[in-house]
């Protein structure tokens, strides 16, 4: 049982780096960084939350309007559950496409260590609905009941997709019912669950 036989080292010269090299790792390593605002215009907050502020925000290609929630600085603790939203809208959008009552996803990005998700922008909350009438008809404050029905209809519509997607939204309120830009053909409004 002799010894192993001695190592040899191995000299290894790197080439220096091309000007191709360090525009490849620029580009690469940072693609995210600066995205909102060389991606969109006209971004104005629209909500602000415990941990997200929500932006309206046009996009400059196809000039449509957009929703971009932007969370507060990810944590290692809070990294799962800041990304669940997106796998939980991702996976909705690709198993339930075309549902009414559910925000439509469009795009998830992390840039400067935040989670910015692009969604469809609706009109206002649930609860910004609620408020509205209360100021303007102080006497009679609440919804109809044909506008009670549609809602909780258009709500148990979406979480039945939801869960039917294996997924549960543990925090429906008015502040995560929004109110769709587009309306149904009868002219009355189209709710829809967010904040997944």
């Amino acid at each position: 049982f002799g010894a192993s036989p001695p190592q040899r080292r191995v000299s290894m010269r790197r080439r220096p780096p091309t000007n191709e090299d360090a525009e490849e790792s620029s580009t690469s390593r940072d693609q995210n960084e600066g995205r909102l605002e060389r991606e969109f215009c006209g971004v104005t907050v629209i909500g602000r939350g415990q941990f997200s502020t929500v932006y309206r925000a046009q996009n400059r290609i196809d000039q449509c309007m957009y929703a971009v929630k932007k969370t507060t600085q990810i944590t290692r603790g809070l990294r799962c559950a800041q990304l669940r939203e997106v796998f939980a809208l991702a996976n909705v959008s690709m198993e339930a496409e075309g549902c009414p009552n559910i925000v439509r996803y469009y795009s998830s990005w992390v840039e400067d260590g935040r989670l910015h998700i692009q969604t469809e922008l609706c009109e206002c909350s649930l609860r910004d609905r609620l408020s509205e009438k209360r100021r303007k008809e102080p006497s009679n404050p609440r919804f109809g009941e044909t506008d009670i029905i549609q809602i909780i209809r258009d709500v148990a519509n979406g979480l039945k997709v939801l869960h039917n997607c294996d997924f549960v939204h543990l925090d429906i309120k008015p502040d995560n019912i929004l109110v769709s830009r587009l309306k149904r053909e009868d002219g009355r409004p189209l709710y829809k669950i967010a904040d997944l």
